[in-house]
């Protein structure tokens, strides 16, 4: 046997082989970044009625109102009051004698 010749040239490149076997799982890679923000779902069905709160703390008070107006003047404004409380005879209604009332429309059997 005698010493190797010089190579030969490169062949043609040949089809491709069949599908090998499946390599070994890899290590866990990173956390990603945070994605977009979803559309909104549809309404959930309304929950229960929750329990009646606690009472509030009592309020404060008030300032006080304005004073009001003056009132109309009292029975005893225009004629004084005899011992019963009624005005004494003579004096607005209460005519002594049977003489008319001083207001229209009151039933005489008031007299």
């Amino acid at each position: 046997m005698g010493l190797p010749g010089p190579m030969g040239p490169m062949g043609p490149i040949g089809g491709k082989g069949p599908v090998g076997l499946p390599g070994l799982m890899g290590e866990k890679g990173g956390l990603g970044s945070k994605g977009e923000r979803g559309d909104i779902g549809m309404m959930g069905p309304r929950g229960e009625k929750g329990h009646k709160g606690d009472f509030g703390r009592p309020g404060r008070r008030g300032r006080k109102g304005d004073l009001g107006r003056d009132g109309s003047p009292g029975m005893d404004a225009p004629c004084p009051l005899g011992e019963d409380g009624l005005p004494v005879p003579g004096c607005g209604w209460n005519r002594a004698n049977g003489a008319k009332p001083l207001i229209a429309g009151i039933n005489k059997k008031y007299f």
